[in-house]
């Protein structure tokens, strides 16, 4: 069985611990998970019993709680030690607590499995820092990049370890979420979205200079952070953190999604994207070029630096645009998250039987 932990709050590990919970509870693949208190898809593991939520806390404001909250973490991660002794232990990227709880886990278990989905901290990103990556990685038994370019990177950092690459697990969208049959047919012209936090290197800023050239299309940029300068014609900012059902809402409502992103190795979003048949704008970085393998007839590849082709493609394809209809048919460019599950499994047994044979435990 494996267990998952992540103590984020938001984000794409957020959603990915979310429904590899689900999909794998259900189909008896996880037994338990742990989550932030503050995890802001709780909302789906209400009654759930076998969820444990500790009292981390994120916010500046509430540091004076901390020590006390790093005592009960403690008391649920020796819990959890106790009862995980002999499963997988699954800790979906890192999150500024779950080092307390790798290591008291580790003392009891070796079965430890750390998503790395960065091997190294963004641009101007305060977290996860780089040091912060490499020590979960060392305090690991497995470790799962999602693509072999960080890979190879992150394996001159193992010594006596084992590293796997995964595929990213595409949401199964036909399982939870209505699929619309039709869009943009009262529109002559495409919706164009960008989604997510804004930060530095996710290359808004660019996006921005190249939307106020184009003359057709809208923009919708949706997510909280701050936006240096004005906002062009023709764009529309929903600046505040969004549910997961408001960003499927949005992508529904769109015609294309833009990654602009400067530097990365993976999104959380693009699967939901591919899901929902979206045409993907998204920069040429390794990481993102094999989440994308198998959804090449509707990406578009922009140049990580400047703005120029970004101006470029967006022209060419407003030109072109035709309201479409949906096909209803879910594309998929990745195993599903049971799939992901099981080879996280198989994995194990591998390693185990190689162990057995050499009379290690």
């Amino acid at each position: 069985m494996i267990n998952i932990v992540y103590l984020g709050k938001r984000g794409g590990g957020a959603l990915l611990a979310k429904d590899l919970l689900l999909f794998g509870q259900e189909s008896n693949l996880v037994n338990l998970g742990m989550l932030s208190s503050e995890n802001e898809l709780n909302g789906y593991f209400q009654g759930n019993n076998k969820i444990t939520f500790t009292s981390v806390s994120h916010e500046l404001r509430t540091l004076w709680k901390l020590p006390s909250n790093l005592i009960k973490q403690c008391y649920v991660s020796f819990k959890w030690a106790s009862t995980t002794r002999d499963e997988i232990v699954l800790f979906v990227m890192p999150s500024p607590f779950d080092l307390v709880t790798m290591l008291i886990i580790r003392m009891f278990n070796r079965k430890i499995t750390f998503i790395c989905h960065e091997y190294k901290s963004h641009d101007g990103e305060i977290w996860p820092t780089s040091r912060a990556i490499r020590r979960r990685i060392k305090l690991s038994e497995l470790v799962i990049t999602l693509n072999k370019s960080d890979a190879d990177k992150i394996s001159k950092l193992i010594f006596e370890k084992s590293l796997i690459v995964l595929s990213h697990p595409v949401l199964d969208l036909q399982r939870s979420i209505p699929v619309i049959e039709t869009k943009g047919t009262e529109i002559q012209h495409p919706i164009f979205l960008f989604v997510g936090r804004i930060k530095k290197y996710k290359g808004i800023e660019r996006l921005l200079e190249a939307w106020s050239r184009t003359d057709k299309g809208f923009l919708v940029i949706a997510g909280e952070g701050r936006i240096e300068g004005t906002i062009p014609p023709r764009a529309v900012v929903i600046n505040r953190w969004l549910s997961e059902g408001e960003i499927g809402y949005l992508m529904d409502l769109s015609d294309a999604i833009i990654f602009p992103y400067t530097s990365a190795s993976q999104s959380g979003l693009i699967p939901l994207a591919i899901s929902k048949e979206l045409t993907i704008f998204v920069s040429d970085l390794e990481g993102l070029k094999a989440q994308l393998l198998n959804y090449s007839d509707r990406t578009i590849w922009i140049d990580p630096i400047g703005s120029e082709t970004i101006l470029g493609e967006l022209k060419s394809y407003a030109d072109q645009f035709i309201p479409r209809i949906k096909s209803g048919e879910i594309a998929s460019s990745g195993p599903s998250m049971i799939a992901f599950l099981e080879d996280i499994e198989e994995t194990w047994s591998t390693l185990q039987r190689g162990r057995d044979s050499y009379g290690c435990t």
